[in-house]
């Protein structure tokens, strides 16, 4: 009965849109023979797509006796290895995909067998666009489980620049091991932590963990939905446990749909299950927010400046009384000088070619290759063919400068940077896109109510009685000028979507000096007199969905569109504003969100060096209570708002401006190509609008003065931090807290926000030790959660302040980047090197070096690995690769060295704040104690031989950090080249590196190719036999009869078996030691020596894969 019921669920090449789900068996059969005498096996096999079947126990003269098992598949056996002449044999593999998936059909996707030391590997190919998966079969004997990891590994190592499947029976314990930073499975059904019923943790589960982590592999057990609790996969008289283990790419999750342990009783191993989803199509057009977009064209960077300053001077006279009219008619003057704003059909309708690099004018040519073909197809003419050859060369060579082109620009650009904004433009051209749609699929009418809902949320308050007051401040009174408009257009960026107008920024930027002093007239009008056009409180709500693997409207989330023309006035109002507020020294220090010359980094800084400080003395603790306000944004009360602004002196005629744009807010919701109806918003501060995050940092301020309790630091009392929303009351013992936190209730209930509790929780930094009795917070009669850890302002911040717990999240999100995120640029061959080592640099300052202002002054191993696993991956190298020979053979320095860099330029800027500056109080204490950053950076200068003194003034400690470094730097190099002496198992590289002069000139090559197989000869760290330190293991040739180790001189000197292609390449057919070492520090033999390395290696493959050498 059961298995009908999950024969019925399984259907093989489920459709979904664009994706089709193909559903994966791994399952440990305990013998084929047994499992074909069982009723219904054969019929449950017949309901997977693709299945791998281990411990069959087929030894290979008996492969042909199952072969018709299954006559709906492709098969390939691994047949079991007989160890003893009595008994059974013991292994086995049996592979096989349906016979539809053996070619390009409609589903687009195409299966394939490879071979590989005995391992049936299964290539699924989803056309065109999808990268192929590996799926590789596992099955790990205990008595030879050393032999089968190492096995394993090399086989790992041979597909690391692949998407990989590891599916079978593991024969490892790993318990919950694993845990996954769940900014790496945002766009998955898998969670970040894993459960199992079986909770033991072996040495074999260790290494195993380890090979997952090398290879950017995450354990699809216990972590989906249909495995949420980690069920038990084998099932036996001795004990149950979790050994048969589904293993999937970083760069892969987002295709899981689900993973469950399947009951069966066929052998006493459970069945496991996977379901894909596989991509074969991408929309060729930009959809969504782009749709009402007029674009910026070639042709308006020749002609729209002169049109739209002819236009404004022939209706100079008409210029409209009604401000609504007059800005109408300003975008309608855009509309028609600009080369597609008359042209309805045309908005929004760039096509989006699969490859960066690929463009019309490729187009054409390829139009004119094809009808060429067309003509000679028709005509069977042979001057035609020649025609048509010669114009298909042509358009080929075309197409491969094209690309070649792209990237050299793409790595001059990149050096040239300036701003994080311009670096992710640039290289979200050259990331691999998400195979799930982030289109929402509920209609528009369900999404209006549910935004509409959002956008009026209940007032909760007591609204305070006050008499609106009369102030006037000619600063903030005063006319705008045409500067500070075109500063405004200065600072908008391009590329942006524009509201209902349909104007982008890019049509002001270039818009003449006529039109731009009527529009600044227009302008001044709005301000003066408060009363904005109703266009100005209007927004289209554009729904997303908040993580692509789920639906529904409780996954939604919008972005608001403004018309350009709001977003210009408010740009200015919001620079009068920020410029007074800051002057008078309104805000107060301890909140740092959207203001300039503050940082996340500021308040992490203030956090840690607050906690080290009291901390340094025996027996204190510091208590924090980190805050997350409910919607805090949508629950800003609007007339409790504007009171506030008078109360912080602000002009009226200023308030009255924001009351207007207030007044009727509209929005409606677009999706599908279609608009809502529009409705109102009566609460709370609007999204998409430049004054909105300020704003509620003026709401927020009130908050230092309403809370009592605080932390004395240097006769100063810090009481709270805060970064916009994210709140965090800090105070000196339990009872300050507790009325701290009554003092925020309190403040809550006046002002209408409202504390999510479940998010909310109280972290005590302390020395070690339990927690005290008096420990107890409570919140309107609920207690507060405490908890050991909290991610604050994205860095996990943990009481005894080991930063360990931080770097188990960043450390995995760094390498997600560089396995999934960025694989396909970094596998790519054609990106220079360099290009790599910038988006490199980039993206670890976004992860693992995030916040390294704070941190960085201590070396952390979770740091280094990150580069580590990127330099593997670029050269192509053995997880074994050590850490010292890529340094020393790249020449890159340690992550730690640019983590001290960051914390250095960071402490300079601190000391020179003013005294008022939170960041400068902490540090001046920080100093004066003589302990954390302080005291490392003076032991870093006595191992240095130097001495450390803060109380140089800061341009002679810039000079004392820079020089530091310096010496760091040299020491390390010198550190490399001392192991790589001492090395018994690397003496090759030693010997090379110490005859190599100058840095090798072959890392300077645009050809990856060349370069990785240079890399790997001078450094040996070639997939040959002869690896020392794996005992046990064939050290010999498999190709020669001397019986030498094949290690990198071999394959390159001295093999018999390669003369012939060393004496094409090298001019001899053998070498010995010496002349090897030379040949390879001489820059001028870098192109023969990869070419002599890529011919000898396909040649040596082909031998083994046909004689099974």
């Amino acid at each position: 009965m059961w298995d009908r019921k999950i024969s019925s669920r399984l259907r093989p090449l489920q459709e979904s849109g664009n994706c089709r789900k193909l559903i994966i068996l791994g399952y440990n059969i305990c013998g084929l023979s047994r499992c074909i005498k069982l009723p219904e096996f054969i019929t449950f096999i017949n309901g997977f797509d693709i299945f791998v079947l281990v411990e069959s126990h087929v030894e290979l003269k008996y492969v042909e006796n199952y072969s018709y098992l299954f006559p709906e598949y492709d098969v390939q056996f691994s047949p079991a290895v007989r160890v003893s002449e009595f008994g059974r044999a013991s292994g086995g593999i049996v592979c096989g995909f349906k016979k539809a998936l053996s070619s390009v059909g409609k589903s687009r996707i195409k299966c394939s067998f490879e071979l590989f030391d005995g391992y049936p590997i299964i290539l699924v190919d989803a056309q065109p666009h999808e990268s192929t998966l590996v799926i590789i079969p596992m099955y790990m004997r205990n008595e030879t489980w050393q032999d089968e990891y190492r096995k394993l590994s090399r086989l790992m190592d041979s597909y690391a620049d692949h998407d990989v499947l590891l599916i079978g029976d593991s024969n490892a314990r790993i318990g919950n091991m694993q845990v996954i930073c769940e900014d790496l499975l945002q766009d998955s059904v898998l969670l970040e932590c894993r459960q199992s019923k079986d909770e033991v943790i072996n040495e074999k589960g260790k290494r195993f963990t380890d090979l997952c982590g090398n290879y950017s592999l995450v354990v699809a057990n216990g972590r989906s939905p249909g495995d949420s609790q980690g069920e038990f996969t084998f099932v036996g008289t001795q004990g149950n446990s979790v050994i048969d283990v589904a293993c999937l790419s970083y760069s892969r999750v987002d295709s899981v749909n689900d993973f469950r342990v399947v009951p069966q009783s066929f052998s006493d191993h459970l069945p496991i299950q996977l379901e894909m989803n596989f991509a074969v199509c991408h929309e060729s057009h930009k959809v969504g927010c782009a749709n009402l977009k007029i674009n910026w064209t070639k042709n308006d960077e020749k002609y729209f400046k002169d049109k739209l300053e002819q236009r404004t001077f022939d209706e100079q006279e008409d210029i409209k009384q009604n401000l609504g009219e007059e800005i109408e008619q300003l975008v309608e003057l855009i509309k028609l000088s600009s080369e597609l704003g008359h042209k309805k059909s045309n908005l929004g309708s760039t096509t989006e070619f699969r490859k960066p690099w690929y463009d019309h004018e490729s187009k054409r040519q390829k139009k004119k290759v094809l009808a060429l073909l067309d003509l000679h197809q028709s005509s069977n003419s042979s001057f035609i063919k020649k025609l048509y050859l010669d114009e298909r060369n042509a358009y080929n060579m075309f197409v491969r400068n094209k690309e070649r082109c792209f990237y050299e620009n793409m790595a001059r650009s990149l050096g040239n940077i300036r701003y994080p904004s311009e670096f992710w433009a640039k290289a979200k051209l050259l990331r691999r896109r998400s195979r799930r749609s982030n289109t929402v699929s509920c209609n528009i009418l369900e999404l209006k109510e549910h935004f509409k809902g959002l956008l009026n949320l209940e007032f909760i308050g007591e609204r305070v009685s006050w008499v609106e007051p009369w102030i006037s401040v000619q600063e903030l009174d005063r006319p705008f000028t045409l500067a500070e408009l075109k500063s405004v257009i200065g600072a908008a960026k391009c590329g942006k979507a524009p509201g209902y107008d349909c104007v982008p920024f890019e049509f002001f930027k270039h818009a003449p000096e006529n039109f731009l002093e009527r529009l600044l007239r227009a302008f001044n009008a709005i301000y003066s007199e408060g009363c904005v056009p109703e266009s100005f409180s209007r927004a289209l709500i554009f729904p997303l969905k908040k993580k692509l693997n789920l639906d529904g409207l409780e996954n939604v989330r919008g972005i608001s569109f403004i018309n350009s023309t709001a977003k210009l006035l408010t740009g200015m109002v919001l620079g009068r504003l920020v410029s007074f507020v800051e002057s008078k020294e309104l805000l107060n220090t301890c909140q740092a969100g959207f203001r300039r010359t503050y940082s996340t980094a500021d308040n992490i800084f203030i956090l840690k060096g607050l906690a080290e400080i009291r901390l340094s003395t025996k027996g204190q603790k510091l208590y924090s209570f980190f805050v997350d306000f409910s919607s805090a944004f949508d629950r800003v009360d609007r007339p409790s708002l504007f009171q506030k602004m008078y109360c912080l002196g602000l002009s009226s005629q200023l308030v009255r401006f924001v009351e207007a744009l207030y007044r009727n807010t509209e929005m409606a919701v677009m999706a599908g190509g279609k608009t809502s109806e529009w409705f109102r918003s009566r609460q709370g501060l609007r999204q998409g609008c430049l004054l909105s995050p300020y704003l509620f940092a003026i709401f927020l301020n009130d908050l230092w003065e309403h809370l009592g309790g605080g932390v004395m630091v240097n006769g100063v009392k810090i009481r709270m931090l805060a970064y916009a929303d994210d709140v965090v009351l800090l105070a000196s013992s339990p009872s300050s807290l507790q009325g701290m936190i009554n003092d925020l209730e309190e403040y809550c209930k006046t002002w209408n926000l409202v504390v999510n509790m479940k998010k909310s929780k109280i972290v005590v930094f302390r020395n070690g030790g339990r927690p005290a009795k008096n420990e107890r917070w409570l919140m309107k009669g609920e207690p507060v959660t405490v908890v050991k850890t909290y991610k604050y302002l994205g860095v996990t911040m943990s009481g005894g302040l080991s930063m360990e717990h931080h770097f188990r999240d960043k450390g995995p999100a760094a390498i997600h980047s560089v396995s999934a995120l960025w694989g396909s640029f970094y596998a790519n061959n054609k990106v220079p090197l360099e290009a790599k080592y910038k988006v490199f640099d980039a993206t670890a300052s976004a992860t693992v070096l995030y916040a390294a202002q704070v941190w960085g002054h201590r070396r952390y191993e979770g740091v280094e690995q990150c580069q580590f696993f990127f330099l593997r991956r670029v050269f192509g190298l053995p997880a074994s690769a050590p850490h010292y020979i890529m340094l020393l053979e790249t020449g890159r320095g340690t992550m730690f060295l640019r983590s001290l860099g960051l914390h250095a330029v960071f402490i300079q800027k601190v000391l020179k704040q003013p005294n008022t500056r939170l960041t400068k109080l902490i540090a001046k204490e920080v100093i004066g104690l003589n302990i954390s950053w302080a005291a490392d950076w003076i032991e870093l200068a006595g191992q240095m031989g130097g001495r450390w003194d803060w109380g140089q003034d800061v341009p002679t400690l810039k000079r004392s950090f820079v020089d530091l470094q310096e010496r760091l730097g040299t020491a390390e190099r010198e550190g490399w080249v001392r192991r790589a002496s001492l090395s018994a198992w690397h003496n090759h590289y030693y010997m090379v590196q110490r005859n190599t002069v100058a840095p090798p000139e072959y890392l300077n090559t645009p050809l990856m190719s060349v370069l990785r197989w240079c890399f790997k000869a001078r450094t040996g760290l070639m997939y040959l036999n002869c690896v020392r330190w794996r005992s046990g293991q064939q050290l010999l040739c498999a190709l020669c009869n001397l019986k030498e180790n094949e290690d990198v001189l071999h394959f390159l000197a001295t093999c018999p078996i390669l003369a012939e292609i060393r004496k094409k390449w090298f001019g001899c057919a053998r070498m010995s030691s010496e002349e090897c070492r030379a040949m390879l520090c001489d820059n001028k033999c870098y192109s023969d020596l990869a070419s002599y390395c890529r011919e000898s290696w396909m040649y040596r493959w082909s031998l083994i894969r046909e004689f099974n050498y």
